[in-house]
């Protein structure tokens, strides 16, 4: 790639000071819920006009990953003791505020080399209508990085607003370099990915809800170059949910530890429905990571793990994906992405990847990549695009078998094949250096695991339940069951006591039957890879004799399907409550019964011993 930042000196930055001379009343508290002070108020505001520098206008190569959306320019812009602040007396704060004006429609991220807010500050920016407001950025925003980025702004200009208390000098800021992400020229971003691909909450993600949560959307910043990838949170052998994101090498090839740092994860980037939304979806994101190991691209596997600089917020419900080591593939699978950069995509395999080296169309079981071919759905053909790199395959399990490299699929070559690099390779066969293995980082204590599942956030917590459609039945009817459980569950496993299917393993289990009259408990256990719950119901399914025929002339059969209980008393009662006749000291499993003389009409009939008592309708016809 090429390295542009000698063509940053050229840029033209004209500054110009603004004062607005606009009344304004102090405030007696600071806001919470970020919320900058003096938001809607102007004061005297440096204003600074940044030139989009055209010798190093993007331009983009649509036939290559990864995808190229924009590049930086380099500015010096930081709060400066000497410079205008606006003092708060009365709430002992003050604010410098900087208005950065561009002349283009850009999309925009603020790189800074130094972020520091010391114990008091704030960081924030907005757009100058107010309609976007990111911040405020404090110590807790800090990483161990002295890097730090901004997302995405899409405003021709930014107001850039430091808050502290009065008498601070313990901040450190510095915005150092302008992205410039271009939009008018490129389709990238939100609802540019082609018009064959498949919003992830369509039915095709459905049986993926978990999975697609540790997908996320990759700014990737390389020297002044500026890329969109895709990446997945993975699970590790301790399953104590550290940070490692999978994604592939090239994504960022020769990136430096502090481009890493400004590496920019947007999770969450989708639409709620199926539908394309007609509005973009805010991400939720966070920044900077470190490089733990690669593997090279094409003669290798073409992968990157990365450690993020911060634990992935509870409210973001991130996932961390499992895998497998096994060699063989399933015949269907799935890929979650993020194609132009767009909102979250899946795409479907059903015909068996093959074993082969990066684009090779010859069969090579030991080779390095799996060859993929994409499958019309319900809702689409989902494919790969640029953006899509490093995004991650599923097999049937849903567990991580590769990273995408490349390919020639695209909404106008829906039979084009794409190219990843195989999880299983990534392991440990790129080379002996740990960072070149996976192993060393997701088994540390090297227990020799070769699968793993996934797990979430909330795992620790699982509330075991569920119920059946009818909990009072006939013999030979069959019911349904369904879980109530509260958390993410790996296993199920079901004992329903006296039924014919017994166990299940199902999440809801169907037609199951009970051929004997009683009282039956019901067990569900749930697991996942950190906890299980139980919960049993006693008596759950009570069982009734079948009666039959029912209407009937006076004939009557009732069938217990066991042996039938030594107290069980039978009575025959009219509508007026009247006991018609009582049968006792019956044996074997069925009871015949010729009930005579009585008339046209419903009756009841009880049957009662120490521990049940039920009722059947009777119609009598003759």
């Amino acid at each position: 790639m090429r390295n542009e930042s000698n063509n940053f000196l050229n840029r033209s930055i004209v500054i110009s000071i603004l004062f607005f001379f606009i009344s304004f009343s102090l405030i007696s508290q600071e806001r919470d819920n970020g919320t900058p002070l003096l938001l809607n108020n102007y004061f005297a505001v440096e204003q600074i006009h940044i030139q989009l520098d055209e010798s190093i206008k993007t331009t983009q190569n649509k036939s290559k990953f990864p995808l190229l959306i924009g590049h930086t320019q380099i500015v010096n812009i930081q709060p400066d003791e000497n410079d205008p602040w606006l003092e708060l007396d009365s709430i002992q704060k003050k604010i410098w505020r900087i208005h950065l004006k561009f002349d283009s429609k850009n999309k925009h991220v603020l790189y800074f080399n130094q972020f520091n807010p010391g114990e008091s500050g704030r960081l924030y920016a907005f757009d100058n209508e107010r309609k976007q407001i990111i911040g405020g950025f404090t110590k807790q925003s800090k990483t161990n990085a002295s890097e730090f980025a901004f997302e995405t702004m899409n405003a021709s200009d930014i107001l850039l607003q430091f808050e502290t208390n009065l008498q601070s000098n313990d901040y450190q800021i510095l915005l150092s370099e302008i992205g410039f992400i271009d939009s008018e020229n490129l389709k990238t971003g939100f609802g540019s990915s082609g018009s064959c691909e498949v919003n992830v909450n369509c039915t095709e993600g459905d049986p993926w809800k978990y999975i697609k949560q540790g997908v996320t959307r990759i700014l990737v910043k390389n020297g002044s170059s500026l890329f969109y990838c895709t990446g997945t949170l993975i699970n590790n052998a301790l399953r104590d949910q550290t940070p490692y994101l999978f994604t592939a090498r090239h994504c960022g090839d020769g990136a430096s530890e502090s481009d890493y740092n400004q590496w920019i994860f947007d999770f969450n980037y989708e639409g709620e429905f199926c539908p394309d939304p007609d509005a973009e979806p805010v991400p939720q994101t966070i920044v900077g990571a470190s490089l733990k190991a690669s593997g090279p691209t094409y003669t290798g596997t073409d992968f990157k793990l990365l450690l993020l600089n911060q634990a992935v917020p509870a409210d973001f419900q991130p996932f961390f994906n499992g895998w497998t080591l096994d060699s063989q593939i399933t015949q269907s699978g799935f890929g979650i992405h993020h194609p132009q950069g767009d909102i979250k995509k899946i795409s479907t395999f059903t015909e068996f990847p093959i074993s082969c080296d990066y684009d090779a169309d010859n069969e090579n079981t030991a080779g390095n990549y799996w060859r993929v071919k994409w499958a019309e759905t319900e809702n689409g053909h989902g494919v790969t695009e640029p953006g899509s790199s490093g995004s991650p395959m599923f097999n049937a399990n849903g567990r991580l078998v590769g990273a995408l490299t490349g390919g020639r699929s695209d909404c106008t070559a829906l039979e084009d094949v794409d190219y990843y690099g195989k999880f299983s390779k990534s392991w440990k066969d790129n080379g002996n250096s740990l960072n070149l293995q996976l192993q060393p980082w997701l088994d540390p204590e090297n227990s020799g695991i070769s699968q793993i599942e996934g797990i979430g956030i909330n795992d620790s917590l699982l509330v075991a339940d569920f119920e059946a459609d009818f909990a009072e039945i006939n013999i030979g009817q069959r019911i349904n069951f369904e879980s109530l459980t509260f958390g993410r569950v790996n296993n199920y496993n079901w004992f329903f006591e006296g039924a014919d299917n017994n166990t299940s393993t199902e999440t809801n289990p169907q037609s199951i039957s009970y051929s004997s009259y009683g009282s039956y408990d019901v067990k569900l256990i749930v697991s996942n890879a950190i906890t299980s719950d139980t919960i049993e119901k006693k008596d759950y399914i009570q069982v009734k004799p079948f009666l039959y025929p029912n209407p009937t002339n006076g004939n009557v059969t009732i069938s217990f399907g066991t042996e039938i209980p030594e107290d069980l008393e039978i009575q025959v009662i009219d509508l007026a409550g009247r006991i018609i006749s009582t049968i006792q000291n019956t044996s074997g499993t069925k009871i015949s019964l010729y009930i005579d003389p009585l008339e046209n009409g419903l009756y009841l009939l009880n049957l009662h011993t120490s521990s049940t008592d039920k009722n059947f309708k009777l119609l009598i016809i003759k």
